[in-house]
C-alpha cells in the first residue's frame, strides 16, 4: 500500500473528502454496488509532466452517487467548491500549487438501482518534492 500513498487519488481523498464526508463513503478505482452515497475517485490521465523538471498534471475524475438527484448535486457542488477552493500547500514533500477544473460537472445518468451519478474531472499541478531521477529546469 505504499504506492497508494503517493497516487493523486489517494492524496486528493486523504486532503479533501476524509475529515468532511459525514455519511458518505470514499472509494478510489471502483464504485461499490450497495452504499447509496458514494464518492469514488479514479486517477484519469492528465497532461504529459514537463521534461526534464519536476512538474506533474495528474486528472483524477471524481464520480458521486447519492439517494436522490439533489443529493449527488448537492455532494458534487461542494467537492468541486472544495477542490477549486485549496490554496498552494505541501503534501506528502510535493508541492501542490493549484487544482483547476477539466470542463464542467455532468449528470451521468442513473445506475442499474435508479441511483443518480454525477462526474467531474480535476487537473492537480504538482512540483515533486521526493527523490526523483528528474531534475529540476
Amino acid at each position: 500500500h505504499r504506492y497508494l500513498h503517493a497516487v493523486p487519488t489517494r492524496r486528493s481523498a486523504d486532503l479533501v473528502f476524509a475529515p468532511t464526508t459525514g455519511t458518505w463513503q470514499i472509494y478510489i478505482s471502483k464504485m461499490p454496488d450497495k452504499q447509496d452515497r458514494v464518492i469514488t475517485l479514479y486517477d484519469s490521465g492528465g497532461l504529459a509532466p514537463w521534461p526534464r523538471s519536476l512538474l506533474d498534471f495528474p486528472n483524477v475524475s471524481v464520480n458521486v452517487r447519492g439517494q436522490d438527484y439533489a443529493d449527488a448535486y448537492d455532494k458534487m457542488k461542494a467537492i468541486k467548491d472544495a477542490l477549486l477552493g485549496l490554496p498552494p500547500q505541501i503534501i506528502n514533500g510535493d508541492s501542490w500549487s493549484a487544482v483547476t477544473q477539466v470542463g464542467e460537472m455532468a449528470f451521468a445518468g442513473y445506475d442499474e438501482k435508479d441511483r443518480p451519478l454525477f462526474s467531474a474531472t480535476f487537473r492537480l499541478f504538482i512540483e515533486i518534492g521526493r527523490a526523483s531521477c528528474r531534475e529540476s529546469v
